[in-house]
């Protein structure tokens, strides 16, 4: 009985061994797979990436490397091509997102894929996710108010531009960006006209003028004052409040040039 018992024996300590040789196979196939990678020879690392995959999906490594080859080959491919690297690019890193939340890279390699592949609205949606999970992430606000901008959705870029600014009361450059945003959309946009050019310009000012108190010799700040009213005076049908504003682009780019000449003559007397 006690020898009949050895094959069995022998046989389910094989099974037993089985998943640990599939671990070992596929690390030794990522090793060989960055080789490749390395050597710029794409299509072989993505092969044996794969490979390891079949023998051990919960590896979190490998799905970097799997993202990351996907990236590499989808920015040389034709745009066909390309297309199907970027939805390889994102589901390895989707992957990771699952297999190792804790993993900061998961999230923000999914999203500059998404990115690179114009995907904008599945990048709102996956920010917005974000968002809802933790709102005081000032990161997540930020992108969301990037990502709106480029999606052509100005008010909702708008309104992350002004949550960040409330998440960083003290930062000027918050504020700032608010100012540029209204300036950009005005400067580009001669849809908007009278009453709601005005408003807008008005926003713009005043989030440039929440800058300046907290950074008065803010000489970036001043100068989009100076463009501001020039895109302000647009909205007006009366030559008088057109001038008036004109009046006041020209005294901020005065000011806005004193400053930077001061802040230029300071930085070459401190250079010598």
């Amino acid at each position: 009985m006690r020898v009949g018992l050895i094959p069995v024996l022998l046989l389910v300590a094989a099974l037993v061994g089985v998943p640990g040789c599939d671990k070992m196979q596929a690390r030794s196939l990522i090793k060989e797979g960055n080789a490749h990678y390395k050597a710029g020879k794409l299509d072989e690392a993505l092969a044996l990436f794969e490979q390891a995959r079949e023998l051990d999906p919960q590896f979190p490594t490998l799905h970097l490397h799997l993202g990351y080859t996907h990236m590499a080959m989808a920015s040389l491919a034709s745009p066909a091509e390309s297309r199907r690297h970027w939805v390889g690019a994102a589901a390895a890193f989707k992957a990771l997102m699952s297999i190792a939340p804790a993993d900061d890279r998961a999230p923000r390699y999914y999203l500059q894929v998404l990115m690179d592949a114009n995907k904008l609205e599945e990048a709102l949606v996956f920010l917005k996710a974000q968002h809802k999970a933790n709102p005081r992430d000032v990161k997540t606000v930020s992108s969301l108010g990037l990502v709106s901008s480029r999606a052509g959705r100005f008010e909702e870029a708008l309104g992350w531009y002004e949550k960040r600014a409330a998440l960083l009361p003290d930062e000027a450059k918050a504020q700032y960006l608010i100012g540029t945003l209204c300036w950009k959309r005005l400067y580009k946009n001669d849809r908007v006209l009278g009453v709601d050019r005005v408003r807008l310009a008005d926003r713009g000012l005043a989030a440039l003028d929440r800058a300046l108190a907290t950074q008065p010799d803010y000489a970036e700040a001043l100068t989009y004052k100076n463009l501001l009213h020039r895109e302000r005076a647009k909205g007006h049908d009366d030559e008088q409040a057109r001038a008036k504003d004109m009046d006041k682009a020209r005294e901020y780019y005065k000011r806005a040039m004193v400053l930077i000449k001061g802040q230029s003559d300071k930085a070459k007397k401190k250079a010598n």
